[in-house]
């Protein structure tokens, strides 16, 4: 039987991948990852998948079938998508003093302990996160990938005081990715949004009778009525 999960904060389609992957080489029977709307469909043991997912993606979140039909039943709105405008907070700072690192080294001739802090501190507010990511995977045997080798160029050209080169990598790989993020997020709404529109049952006609049932309960050759103000389930011939 099929089980659908729902992953929160799974932002690129090679991660998901890697994530269906890793699922069928631990013996699942079945193991899709809809990027685009963000869910896990399986067919095996929950709390294994949760585990892979968490070792593959440790920044995913993984939601519960019931979790998330609970608050799916209860508006689209309230979607447990982060909101990837967050990653503000990190990039304008870094950004400001990233300027102000490059204003002092090159324009005041400053090149000591307090202009190394501030690239440092740049670097930091949008590198954390990859350098962390970059340590859990290596951990995990996931070496190369593309935080590893963003954190090695990086390091790399700190340990030859390039600071400038450093901080710009890592800011404009930062900024790349918030980019990609608000694309995705925007393409998610939007599919959700005609989701929404889907009819949740139809009234199958029985004899005399009407019975409500799920849309993939039907079969050829049911007959359904569709009253005034209704959607239409399924695809089918007026009669």
């Amino acid at each position: 039987m099929s089980k659908k999960l729902k992953l929160e904060g799974l932002d690129c389609a090679s991660c998901a991948y890697e994530i269906e992957e890793a699922l069928k080489k631990e013996g699942f029977e079945f193991a899709l990852v809809n990027f685009t709307t963000g869910e896990l469909i399986i067919a095996g043991e929950v709390e294994k998948a949760k585990e892979i997912v968490k070792r593959v993606e440790p920044d995913v979140k993984i939601i519960g079938k019931e979790e998330y039909h609970h608050d799916h039943d209860h508006g689209h709105h309230h979607g447990h998508d982060e909101d990837p405008r967050k990653m503000l907070h990190f990039i304008i700072p870094s950004l400001v003093l990233f300027i102000a690192g490059m204003l002092l080294r090159y324009y005041y001739n400053y090149d000591n302990a307090f202009v190394l802090g501030i690239f440092v501190a740049s670097y930091l507010l949008v590198g954390w996160k990859v350098l962390r990511n970059a340590f859990v995977n290596s951990f995990h045997g996931n070496v190369f990938d593309e935080n590893f080798l963003i954190a090695i160029a990086t390091l790399g050209a700190f340990a030859i005081r390039e600071y400038p080169e450093a901080v710009g990598v890592m800011l404009f790989y930062t900024i790349g990715e918030f980019f990609q993020d608000l694309a995705v997020n925007r393409s998610r709404r939007s599919i959700k949004a005609l989701l929404a529109l889907k009819a949740e049952y139809a009234n199958l006609k029985v004899g005399d009778r009407l019975i409500k049932v799920k849309p993939e309960e039907l079969k050829a050759g049911d007959v359904i009525i569709i009253k005034p103000g209704e959607r239409v389930p399924v695809d089918g011939l007026v009669i």
